[in-house]
């Protein structure tokens, strides 16, 4: 029987603040997350949109490398540095 305590993928790592700067651009006035072009792909043709989007919890979420995070954690990361609290 197989051993379900350990998984078979390890944990995706958390983005760091200057992984998070380089994709992203935060207003702190209104509050919106914008992509920021890097040039290749679906990213290029993004670049300069909000990102993000209101689920049914109320809370905004944004995917990066194919993981959601909350949109107020990340913007927390990308200020002080440290991400904190649960992915979506």
């Amino acid at each position: 029987m197989a051993d379900l305590s350990k998984s078979q993928n390890p944990p995706k790592r958390k983005p760091t603040q200057a992984e998070l700067l380089a994709r992203l651009d935060y207003d702190p006035i209104s509050g919106a997350l914008t992509r920021k072009d890097h040039g290749v792909g679906r990213s290029f043709r993004r670049a300069g949109r909000r990102c993000g989007h209101l689920r049914k919890d109320g809370y905004v979420h944004v995917k990066i490398k194919s993981t959601s995070y909350y949109a107020h954690c990340v913007i927390w990361c990308m200020v002080t540095g440290e991400l904190a609290g649960p992915t979506g």
